[in-house]
C-alpha cells in the first residue's frame, strides 16, 4: 500500500506540469465538472478524473478533428479538449430515442418555430431533438477555444454541443442547423468542430449550405432582394414570411456583403439559454 501511494504521488507530481497548461480550471469549477481548490495535487487528480486519462498528455490533439475548418487567431488546445470532454459527459445524462435520419428531417419545421417562440427554447431544443436520437448540450464558451458548436457520434449516440457566445440568434440557429447537416449529411465517423474562420472544406460548405437553406431559401432570398430599395419594413415582412427573426435576415445580408456586420449589429437579436450545464 505504501508503494502503490508513493507511485501514485510521484505520477502526480509529474503531471502537475501538464496540469498547469490547462487554464480553464475556473470554468470546470464553475460549471461543476471540478472542486475549487488552490492545491495543485488536488487540481491534477481532479483533471485526471475529468478528462478519464491516466495522463494528461494523452489528451487528445482535437485540431486533427477539426481539419475542416481553420481557427483564426490563438487556438487553445486544452481549453477546447476540455470544453469537448464537458459535452461529452453531458450528453451522457441525456436518453435519447432510436436514431433516424428520415424522422430527423420530420421534425425540422418544429424546430424552427422555436426562433420566434424562444421561450425555455434550451429544454425544449433539447427535447425534440432527444425524441430522435440526437442529444442537444450547452457548454459556455470557454476563453480561445474558438468554437461555436461541434457535432460527433460518440457511442453511436449523435451529439450537438452549443455554446452560444454573444448570444445572437443568427449565430446560434445557423451554428444548429449546421451541425444538424453534419449529422444527417455526413457518416457517423466523423467529428466536426465549428470554428471562427474561413478555411472550409466540402463537407463544411455542405453544412453551411444545409444550414442557408433551411433559414432562408436562395430562391427566396433572391426574390426578395430584386424589391428594391430595401427598408426595416420590407425586412420584417420577409423574415415573418420565413418565419425567422429580422436578426437572421439581417445576419444573411451582411454574410452575403449586402449590408455592413457595424449597420446592424444593434439591431441583431439576443437569445438566452437558460439551462443547468450538470442536468
Amino acid at each position: 500500500l505504501n508503494m502503490a501511494r508513493i507511485a501514485l504521488e510521484k505520477r502526480i507530481t509529474d503531471e502537475i506540469a501538464e496540469s498547469k497548461k490547462i487554464t480553464c480550471y475556473s470554468e470546470l469549477v464553475k460549471l461543476g465538472f471540478a472542486e475549487n481548490t488552490s492545491d495543485w495535487n488536488e487540481k491534477t487528480k481532479n483533471l485526471l478524473r475529468f478528462f478519464g486519462v491516466t495522463s494528461l498528455s494523452s489528451i487528445v490533439n482535437v485540431t486533427e478533428l477539426a481539419a475542416f475548418r481553420g481557427a483564426s487567431g490563438v487556438l487553445d488546445q486544452y481549453s477546447l479538449a476540455a470544453w469537448l470532454r464537458c459535452g461529452e459527459l453531458q450528453a451522457r445524462e441525456i436518453e435519447v430515442g432510436k436514431f433516424d435520419k428520415k424522422e430527423i428531417k420530420k421534425i425540422i419545421p418544429e424546430i424552427k418555430k422555436l426562433i420566434l417562440n424562444s421561450d425555455n427554447l434550451g429544454r425544449e431544443l433539447q427535447r425534440i431533438c432527444a425524441a430522435r436520437g440526437i442529444a442537444v448540450v450547452y457548454t459556455p464558451y470557454f476563453k480561445n477555444i474558438k468554437i461555436n458548436g461541434s457535432s460527433r457520434f460518440i457511442n453511436g449516440k449523435a451529439i450537438i454541443q452549443l455554446n452560444a457566445k454573444g448570444g445572437y440568434s443568427d449565430i446560434f440557429w445557423f451554428t444548429f442547423f449546421h451541425e444538424l447537416g453534419h449529422i444527417l449529411l455526413h457518416g457517423s465517423k466523423d467529428k466536426f468542430l465549428e470554428y471562427e474562420g474561413d478555411v472550409k472544406d466540402k463537407k463544411e460548405g455542405e453544412a453551411d449550405r444545409f444550414a442557408r437553406e433551411i433559414l432562408i431559401p436562395s430562391s427566396s432570398l433572391k426574390e426578395f432582394l430584386e424589391d428594391k430599395p430595401l427598408n426595416a419594413e420590407k425586412i420584417k415582412n420577409f423574415a415573418n414570411l420565413m418565419m425567422v427573426d429580422s436578426g437572421i435576415v439581417l445576419g444573411r445580408l451582411a454574410h452575403e456583403k449586402i449590408v455592413s456586420w457595424k449597420n446592424i449589429s444593434h439591431l441583431r437579436k439576443r437569445i438566452v439559454i437558460n439551462l443547468n450545464v450538470k442536468n
